[in-house]
């Protein structure tokens, strides 16, 4: 209930069977939701020992104290995620570093998905590489998302799959939920216990 509240919520006699109202001192309980644009991230509950206790201006000081805890918690966000935006760009400098080093494909595989886990924090990695000159299969190399250890390494009809797909449209292909997908290999994918995947192409010119 009170997360469809939009504004300072009083209750003025307690319901005992109520979690805000749990308390043995409760009388009046003042409610108020801590929102963003139109979206209740939470509430501020304050409670007093007598009916009738908390005033209109309760109401105004608790309603704009919530807006500042709304504030300080984004900012928090924010940082948080500023943060680790920085430690992904670092990730990416590190792994465009290292696959410079790289003589074979097999060692530039290897770097990607040593890499990618920890950028993407993704439980299983995939580089799906096309032959030249057909578009029928592809070679897939699976990695551990924990270690980067190469899992397996297999051809792929590419009929069907999310995989063609990104080819096609040459953009990311994001499904989330894989049990509603229709693609192959996003069955065999949540067959395995997966729930969501994302397809990038690799494009080098117009290939």
């Amino acid at each position: 209930f009170f997360f469809k509240q939009k504004t300072a919520y009083e209750i003025y006699q307690c319901d005992w069977s109520s979690d805000v109202c749990s308390s043995d001192l409760a009388r009046a309980v003042l409610v108020v939701p801590m929102t963003i644009v139109d979206h209740v991230i939470g509430v501020l509950v304050a409670s007093a020992d007598r009916p009738n206790y908390f005033s209109p201006a309760d109401e105004r000081i608790f309603t704009t104290l919530a807006a500042q805890i709304v504030v300080a918690s984004q900012n928090i966000r924010l940082l948080r995620n500023s943060e680790k935006q920085a430690r992904r760009l670092i990730l990416l400098n590190e792994m465009a570093t290292s696959l410079n080093m790289t003589a074979t494909i097999d060692q530039a595989l290897n770097v990607a998905a040593r890499y990618i886990h920890r950028i993407v924090h993704s439980a299983r990695t995939g580089i799906a590489l096309i032959p030249p000159k057909q578009s029928a299969w592809a070679n897939v190399h699976t990695f551990s998302g924990e270690t980067g250890a190469l899992e397996a390494q297999e051809q792929v009809p590419l009929a069907g799959t999310v995989i063609a797909s990104a080819v096609k449209q040459q953009t990311l292909v994001n499904i989330p939920f894989l049990r509603k997908s229709d693609y192959v290999d996003c069955r065999k994918l949540a067959r395995a216990g997966f729930l969501s995947t994302m397809a990038v192409p690799l494009v080098l010119g117009h290939q």
